[in-house]
């Protein structure tokens, strides 16, 4: 089975979400942490897919989750998850 890395970072960066959703919508965080989880092990398993994006840092490559996006390198035996943030943050000086 393929290794899964999820930085402190990026666990922080999903806590982060999930915490500013719950004051709204406790089922609706809980679905999109469960969503980012299913996501974190399609990569995984697949860690060559979603877009490379080396002008934020080598080897970083980006997968989109609705208004979400999974900031991810790819392992030689997984993948490693750097960040989680909306899709409306600038990206450079994430990773």
């Amino acid at each position: 089975m393929n290794r899964l890395v999820i930085t402190p970072r990026a666990a922080a960066d999903i806590e982060d979400i999930a915490d500013l959703i719950a004051l709204d919508n406790l089922r609706a965080a809980l679905r999109l942490v469960e969503r980012f989880e299913e996501v974190a092990r399609l990569l995984r398993d697949n860690p060559q897919i979603g877009v490379a994006h080396d002008e934020i840092a080598a080897g970083v490559r980006i997968f989109p989750i609705g208004n979400y996006l999974m900031l991810f390198r790819a392992l030689e035996d997984g993948a490693e998850i750097v960040r989680v943030i909306h899709g409306a943050r600038r990206l450079e000086g994430l990773v």
